[in-house]
């Protein structure tokens, strides 16, 4: 997470705020689809298994899910923010 952190910061610093909140927003969806389907991978089981989930209601929240996903969330918003992703965007 803390490694995701700096990551997001630097993704700040070399793309600018308004082009790492557009990735960011679009990583975010990718990933909650990605998750809503139950594409789920090693990393993202086993940063869920190390949580505490309540065994009455085994489906984590949506902020929890949100947590495990975000280190995927920021290495997808880098590729989207990326200068070969952004010619490669229709225009809006």
């Amino acid at each position: 997470m803390l490694r995701a952190q700096r990551r997001h910061y630097a993704l700040l610093g070399r793309h600018g705020a308004d082009a790492a909140r557009t990735s960011i927003h679009s990583a975010t969806t990718i990933t909650d689809k990605w998750t809503e389907q139950g594409d789920w991978s090693e990393l993202r089981e086993r940063r869920l298994a190390r949580l505490s989930v309540n065994p009455v209601c085994p489906s984590p929240a949506a902020s929890v899910l949100r947590m495990v996903n975000y280190p995927e969330v920021v290495t997808l918003a880098h590729l989207l923010a990326s200068a070969h992703h952004r010619q490669r965007r229709p225009p809006t």
